[in-house]
């Protein structure tokens, strides 16, 4: 499965076959297959199926770690979302079972990979920081120190939620921070009269606009949208982390047949092909992109 996509990747440019962008490419199908293919009466745990998929989205890293422009940053960043000892057993299974003239390179890779990382102290669990604040700013920055501690000088909370429409967040607020105002995109289009398939760029902008003034009031507030993606959400972190607001990442999601039932049951239910489209391009948050990340997993 590791290299699931490297099909829909693979092309020819100046002469050379690449298929650049197929294990980022790979993770998104892996988790598309198990999440809306695994059944409906046993589904995948989220846990075991974020495992696996990680697994895909860094299956090279052992035999090209040293390429990378900060190899120390990518294996600590590996080690925050995958067990790196099981990614040293991956290459190594991948490379033995080669017919190649290279396979005593490879497994001289792999082999200092395992040192490397054992260096690093992320071989066998997560490389630990000195609190999540040191962590969440080590993962900011391309040449960071991982063993710096970070002063918190941060003034107000935000929490950003992530997840599929009908995945439960609005639940969630109720159930967990009712008493705090909520920017929510969905309610925004309905005041603003916006089309959800409509152009989004003055619904963002007026969002945005509100979180300044909450960010500039010191108020905690939540904003409540898909943000499924780590690009988006990086953009929405970075800009409250520039108001000095520590970002609590909250991501929820229920199984796809429950999704889809609770959305058929909405006054403003989302077409199934757009859930689709947006299963599509989902990242699940993981522990280098905010302060505080959690998971809300519903059966």
């Amino acid at each position: 499965m590791h290299d699931v996509a490297k099909p829909f990747c693979t092309k020819t440019e100046d002469n050379k076959i690449t298929s650049r962008g197929h294990a980022l490419k790979g993770e998104i199908l892996a988790r598309k297959l198990l999440y809306k293919e695994g059944g409906a009466e046993k589904p995948v745990p989220v846990a075991i199926r974020e495992k696996i998929v990680k697994l895909v989205r860094f299956h090279g890293l052992p035999v090209a770690f040293l390429e990378k422009e900060n190899p120390v940053r990518a294996v600590l960043e590996a080690s925050q979302m995958v067990r790196l000892d099981w990614l040293a057993v991956l290459a190594k299974a991948d490379a033995m079972g080669r017919y190649c003239p290279d396979q005593q390179d490879l497994l001289a890779k792999i082999n200092l990979f395992i040192e490397f990382c054992q260096e690093q102290d992320c071989y066998r669990e997560r490389r630990q920081f000195a609190d999540d604040y040191s962590r969440f700013i080590y993962f900011q920055k391309e040449n960071g120190d991982p063993a710096y501690q970070a002063y918190d000088a941060t003034k107000v909370e935000v929490i950003l939620l992530a997840g599929l429409p009908a995945a439960g967040k609005d639940t969630w607020i109720a159930n967990n921070c009712s008493h705090l105002p909520v920017i929510s995109l969905d309610k925004l289009r309905e005041e603003l009269k916006v089309s959800p398939v409509g152009e989004q760029g003055y619904v963002v902008q007026t969002a945005k606009e509100r979180a300044r003034q909450f960010l500039r009031a010191r108020q905690p507030f939540v904003w409540n949208a898909t943000n499924l993606t780590k690009k988006l959400r990086r953009q929405l972190i970075g800009l409250f982390s520039d108001y000095g607001a520590s970002v609590k990442l909250v991501y929820l999601e229920a199984p796809y047949e429950e999704i889809l039932k609770r959305n058929q049951a909405r006054s403003r239910c989302v077409p199934k092909n757009v859930i689709d489209r947006m299963i599509d391009k989902l990242e699940v948050p993981d522990l280098t992109e905010a302060y505080k990340v959690q998971w809300s997993i519903s059966r």
